[in-house]
């Protein structure tokens, strides 16, 4: 044999191209209990961006003001909206489960999870971990600017004070998925190009976030003062 001939390596299996995320896939068998503590396995479709929006405004947090700077945060869900979804998504004839047991699933179902925020150019690259074990990657063109940042946090927040030094908050969802747009937001990670509106703003919010560490990071490392 040449020597030439020995130099070529041997060809390598093809990777597997990356799973993308399908809304009008299925949740097949997961594990749940009806109200009497029974273990079941159900069956349910993806809620709509219509669903997601409805149970985040249903939903709140409230933040327990204890004094000397410290606060206490707790997610208060609405069992019964949650319910209502679950019976719009259940499939096969899934079986019945209460609001609380309802909301354990679309906790899971609406998993996205930002990894590291890498910066390309004036934009940016973020993988978001999500449901059926998959990580999408999303891009933006530009970053948000400051002013962005604030409109964002000022009109997707209601803020009341309640007794007890309670603060709580709501959030909706309109404004990421109008700022994710503007920062020419966009993913190859998904069936037909249909992305959910919650992997928007878990992208988003990750690429402020990222921002803002940075620049909190170069403030602290800046030798001239």
């Amino acid at each position: 044999m040449d020597e030439l001939d020995q130099l070529v390596p041997e060809a390598l299996p093809a990777s597997e191209p990356p799973r993308l995320f399908d809304v009008a896939a299925d949740f097949k068998n997961l594990p749940a209990r009806t109200p009497e503590g029974e273990r079941i396995e159900v069956t349910v479709g993806f809620p709509s961006d219509a669903q997601w929006a409805e149970r985040r405004l249903k939903s709140k947090l409230l933040i327990h003001q204890l004094g000397r700077g410290v606060t206490r945060s707790e997610t208060k869900l609405n069992p019964k909206t949650d319910l209502t979804i679950y019976e719009a998504i259940r499939r096969n004839g899934a079986r019945d489960i209460d609001g609380d047991e309802a909301g354990a699933l679309l906790e899971k179902l609406g998993k996205c999870e930002a990894g590291e925020v890498t910066w390309e150019g004036n934009g940016a690259r973020v993988p978001v971990a999500v449901a059926h074990g998959i990580t999408v990657t999303h891009t933006f063109t530009r970053v948000p600017t400051a002013k962005q940042a604030r409109k964002l946090r000022e009109e997707s927040q209601t803020v009341r004070q309640l007794p007890n030094n309670i603060i709580e908050s709501q959030v909706s969802l309109e404004g990421s998925v109008k700022l994710w747009k503007a920062c020419g937001g966009a993913s190859d990670s998904y069936v037909n190009g249909i992305i959910p509106d919650i992997h928007k703003e878990a992208a988003i919010r990750a690429v402020i976030e990222k921002h803002d560490k940075d620049v909190e990071a170069r403030v602290q490392e800046d030798d001239d003062f």
